[in-house]
């Protein structure tokens, strides 16, 4: 494997993050997107990529933790604010679920993340509602 005769190689561990985040090996690619983020420290999309991971082994502590880092990077960024409002939904904080798609709707107004988001913040509203 080309990684291992360059194991400082970011590109090849990013690469090696997502084929297995692909295939669903999440605790797999915890460990290359981990790694890469101790080299490159700040990188949202790598620390946004842990957070889905963490997520996806239903370890909603720590995909919000990384997607919180995430966000204090990239205050603004588009799948970051769906994701966090994803995991906020999941761990029952509807108010800060809603938030994060709210500025998501306002940041990338005609994204399809905003759409999903706006669909999302309409069903809460309805479940709220009892209609």
């Amino acid at each position: 494997m080309e990684l291992e005769k360059n194991p400082d190689n970011v590109d090849l561990m990013v690469q090696a993050g997502n084929a297995h985040f692909d295939i669903g090996q999440f605790d797999k690619a915890i460990i290359y997107y981990k790694n890469v983020s101790a080299l490159h420290p700040g990188n949202a999309e790598i620390l946004i990529d842990l957070g889905v991971s963490y997520f996806n082994l239903s370890q909603l502590d720590s995909a919000l933790v990384f997607m919180q880092q995430a966000l204090q990077i990239e205050d603004s960024h588009k799948q970051g604010l769906y994701n966090i409002g994803i995991v906020y939904y999941n761990l029952g904080r509807m108010d800060q679920a809603i938030q994060s798609w709210n500025k998501l709707i306002q940041k990338h107004t005609n994204s399809a993340e905003a759409q999903a988001a706006k669909e999302f913040i309409e069903q809460l509203k309805k479940q709220q509602t009892g209609t």
